[in-house]
């Protein structure tokens, strides 16, 4: 065969090749991208199948070795041929991406029920009913029920077969396990469903709720899941249409004159049309010539008003309250049909003078007067029984009034007048005030800047130490077992005049044992053994609170043990942890199991004296 004739064969050759390898790769990439073996293997999956059409390449390596200038001999071309062959079918195989995959059969779901305020019975119901059917169909997967409010809580169910308890809608209530129902914490219990699945399952989850998100962001959370290997479903609740009134607000207008007339405004919801009676009171008394209405509610927004006017200057208090509803119109939330609000009328400065011998209150009342102040004397019997009585007052003063003359109420009421209300007191001194006339160890004695009998001495405590413990959704099972073991160990360690306080924290910190003597171990071991797990993670807060304890504790060495297994900002907490130290109170940090930031906490105990294990 001639040179010519050889070559044209070689180009002829390389065409078709290059033809029916394009056709094949083509015919793979549009039908199945994944190669079946044996039934006993596993099967190899190919996530890019269209780089294979790079061995469309191998054809026209031949053709260019046939119009070479290479001197090679013909075993060296072929051999260099061959390497530049198998490195272009390996780099089309490698882009091709072949997986090796193997079929999971157990699937483990998570059902995340909203059970706060917001949430109807008849809602909650529907929830039931679909985790139920869940169980119906479960088989061999698995199923588990968190209920949440502000915080989660894992519920647990019964075995398959067994009918879900009668009372089980209570028992997902926070309520029912001394929590509170007014947020909704989505967040929170999507990370405690993490804590929930077992190595080697299918992850699923589903939430039931009505959106009413007010803690934690879901939607930042669902992206994290997805990182996790979990599958979020979201099952909404149908539209309640629960009976309901809620008065909303209750306005006052600023700057009112003593004497001058002025409106209050109320602003009232209700689900549906309903006849009520509105009530007006200002103070402790109704509101002076429009105080009582009959109406009937629209469905929606009401807005109501009513003419007042103040007689004596100072805190004027009024609330607005919604009764009188049928019988058939079932207020779901009765503890919102009122709204308080506090008015403040200028005029010249108010004082209560409450004297034990009114005689002698001349000279006082005199001198007050003269410093432009109004004084209202009373005998030893005139101090209000209620806060609302003192309101309109600047100052009080007791003067030789015995503590028989002044009962419980009156001591609340002056109590919540100082601390809630920032109202004065002053008690003047006699023969029957402060300790010898019987004010020993009462509210009063708590508010002023004096005791009234001698401190006895006590020993110092030679240790004062905070326990802080993660109670979040990764610390589930036995991470959380063994800290609590720990806390429980530490307690039983320490001298019965040593002090221990043990925090529990997830995003928000919750005293679980205040700061007390070691000796009630009963009391402390019980109450840390109630710690159950739940939420996210924030190292800020219980830093925060154990400071507070701690700070005014009197103790030679005042120590905190922070264990965590999660990860948290660092905002803030280098400060407070060097703020502690410069107070005296040392820091050590013990990660639990391996995903905890162990540069964080070991700057936490660097920054706060203490060590990090």
């Amino acid at each position: 065969m001639t040179p010519r004739r050889a070559g044209l064969l070689r180009i002829a050759v390389a065409v078709a090749a290059a033809a029916g390898l394009l056709v094949a790769a083509q015919a793979g990439i549009a039908g199945r991208s994944s190669l079946p073996l044996p039934p006993h293997a596993w099967e190899i999956e190919l996530l890019a199948p269209g780089w294979l059409r790079l061995l469309a390449l191998l054809p026209w390596l031949w053709l260019v070795k046939g119009a070479s200038l290479s001197d090679l001999s013909r075993a060296q071309q072929a051999l260099s041929l061959g390497v530049r062959s198998l490195l272009v079918a390996s780099l089309a195989l490698a882009l091709a991406r072949p997986s090796v995959s193997a079929e999971r059969r157990t699937v483990c779901t998570v059902a995340l029920v909203d059970a706060s305020d917001s949430v109807s019975e008849r809602q909650l119901a529907d929830a039931i009913a679909f985790v139920d059917e869940l169980r119906r169909t479960q088989g061999e997967h698995q199923l588990h029920l968190v209920a949440f409010a502000g915080r989660p809580r894992v519920v647990p169910l019964p075995p398959p077969g067994t009918p879900l308890p009668p009372d089980l809608a209570r028992s997902l209530r926070p309520i029912s396990w001394g929590a509170k129902g007014d947020a909704s914490d989505l967040q929170a219990a999507l990370q405690l469903a993490y804590g929930l699945y077992p190595p080697g399952v299918i992850r699923r989850a589903v939430l039931l709720s009505d959106g009413n998100q007010t803690q934690g962001d879901l939607l930042a959370e669902a992206a994290a899941a997805a990182r996790h290997g979990v599958r979020l479903s979201t099952r909404p609740f149908a539209a309640a249409h629960d009976d309901e009134v809620l008065v909303r607000e209750l306005r006052l207008p600023p700057g009112v004159s003593l004497g001058a007339p002025f409106t209050v405004s109320a602003e009232i919801y209700a689900s549906r049309a309903v006849p009520a009676l509105v009530t007006l009171h200002q103070d402790e008394f109704e509101n002076p010539g429009d105080g009582k209405r009959r109406v009937t509610l629209a469905a929606g927004r009401n807005l109501l008003t009513f003419k007042s006017e103040v007689k004596d200057a100072g805190f004027v208090r009024y609330r607005l309250a919604v009764s009188g509803l049928p019988e058939a119109f079932h207020d779901r939330f009765p503890e919102n049909d009122a709204a308080v609000a506090s008015l403040a009328v200028k005029g010249k400065p108010r004082v209560l003078y409450i004297e034990g011998d009114p005689p002698a209150a001349t000279y006082l009342a005199r001198a007050l007067q003269r410093e432009n102040l109004d004084v209202d004397v009373r005998g030893p019997h005139g101090l209000p029984g209620a806060a609302s009585g003192l309101l309109k007052y600047d100052l009080v003063i007791v003067s030789d009034v015995p503590a028989s003359y002044v009962g419980l109420a009156q001591m609340a009421a002056l109590e919540s007048y100082v601390r809630d209300h920032g109202g004065g007191f002053l008690m003047a001194g006699g023969e029957n005030s402060f300790g010898s006339g019987g004010y020993g160890g009462t509210q009063l004695e708590k508010l002023l800047p004096v005791r009234f009998d001698t401190e006895k001495k006590r020993d110092q405590p030679s240790l004062a130490l905070v326990l802080a413990i993660d109670r979040s959704g990764s610390m589930q099972g036995e991470k959380l077992e063994l800290a609590k073991d720990a806390a429980k160990a530490s307690a039983e360690l320490l001298a019965g005049d040593d002090l221990i306080a043990v925090i529990a924290f997830d995003a928000q910190a919750q005293p679980l044992v205040r700061l007390q003597r070691a000796a009630n171990r009963i009391r402390i071991v019980s109450d840390i053994a109630r710690l159950t797990a739940g939420g996210g993670t924030n190292l800020l807060a219980p830093l925060q609170e154990a400071y507070q304890e701690l700070a005014p504790a009197r103790a030679k060495v005042k120590h905190v043990i922070l264990l965590t297994d999660g990860q948290a900002s660092y905002e803030g907490i280098s400060d407070l942890a060097s703020e502690m130290a410069a107070n005296k109170i040392t820091i050590s940090a013990v990660g639990v199991g391996t995903g905890a930031d162990k540069t964080l906490l070991a700057m936490i105990a660097e920054r706060g004296g203490g060590r990090f294990h």
